[in-house]
């Protein structure tokens, strides 16, 4: 039997952590283990190599952090990454990293809505 991809990792800014929160919540009612969890390493960088979908959540105040900016690249250069990861845009006008660009994103202000945007992908993807 094929492994079941269901493991997700949310890149964010902290101060966007409510509003992972309700996607994280979303996600995980939907069948995904989502990190940050108590399941997870604790060490970031073992958590990415053990997703499955790299989430970047993007807004004003994500360009600013340096730690999502290393999330993304550690997961760009992840072979088993390749065509798995998934940027939600949580304003308009947010100015991502090069290579966000020419992968699969949405735009979408509402947490809620936007978790059904991400399990419709990551279910298809999977």
């Amino acid at each position: 039997m094929p492994k079941t991809l269901r493991r997700v990792f949310l890149a964010y800014a902290q101060d966007d952590a409510a509003w992972a929160a309700t996607l994280r919540n979303r996600l995980a009612h939907s069948g995904f283990d989502v990190y940050p969890s108590v399941d997870w390493p604790a060490d970031v960088a073992r958590a990415i190599e053990r997703a499955d979908f790299l989430i970047p959540l993007m807004s004003h105040r994500t360009s600013k952090s340096m730690w999502v900016q290393r999330e993304i690249e550690q997961a760009i250069v992840s072979p088993h990454l390749k065509d798995r990861v998934f940027t939600v845009f949580m304003d308009s006008g947010v100015v991502s990293p090069w290579v966000l660009r020419s992968l699969p994103s949405v735009t979408e202000s509402n947490a809620s809505r936007a978790a059904d945007k991400v399990a419709r992908f990551l279910k298809k993807t999977a």
